[in-house]
């Protein structure tokens, strides 16, 4: 099978910028009030990133805050169905900010937790996809470090084999 970008082009391609994740002003704040409580204002100066790690660094900490959101609706919707598309959809939007299998893996538990178990197995199954294929950035490396990788892979498995 030929390499499909070999083909000779008789026209320039149309490209077409694709849209971020948009953030309710609510979703705006909170995340705000998170890399407040994450990364305190000092009197000592400004937090410095590297400039090549600086949109991960920025997507990865937006995405933990959107998780976290994403967890206490679940935990609300235990009691009121009416936060089981709230919890879902914060999940959704922490996975697309920042897709990194540990949010996968989360959103993936949130979906089953809200009683969507097809998505979900969907989604652990590509929680081990991107768990297998490893971490792309120091950033990457940096967060996986914090989860039990091996609980997680175990309960994905399971999820898939379970009926």
């Amino acid at each position: 099978m030929p390499w499909p970008f070999t083909k000779k082009m008789t026209a320039p391609l149309k490209m077409v910028t694709l849209p971020d994740v948009e953030l309710s002003l609510d979703e705006q704040r909170e995340c705000q009030e998170f890399m407040t409580l994450i990364l305190p204002p000092s009197n000592e100066g400004h937090l410095s990133v590297r400039a090549d790690l600086a949109d991960a660094f920025k997507r990865n900490l937006l995405a933990m805050a959107m998780m976290g959101r994403a967890e206490r609706f679940a935990i609300l919707a235990r009691e009121n169905p009416k936060f089981r598309s709230k919890a879902c959809e914060a999940a959704a939007k922490a996975s697309a900010i920042y897709p990194l299998s540990i949010y996968i893996f989360d959103f993936a538990r949130i979906l089953d937790d809200c009683g969507e178990h097809e998505q979900a197995r969907t989604m652990f199954a590509e929680f081990l996809r991107r768990h297998a294929a490893g971490s792309i950035s120091e950033i990457d490396e940096s967060s996986l470090k914090q989860r039990d990788l091996p609980t997680m892979v175990e309960h994905a498995n399971g999820r898939l084999r379970a009926p």
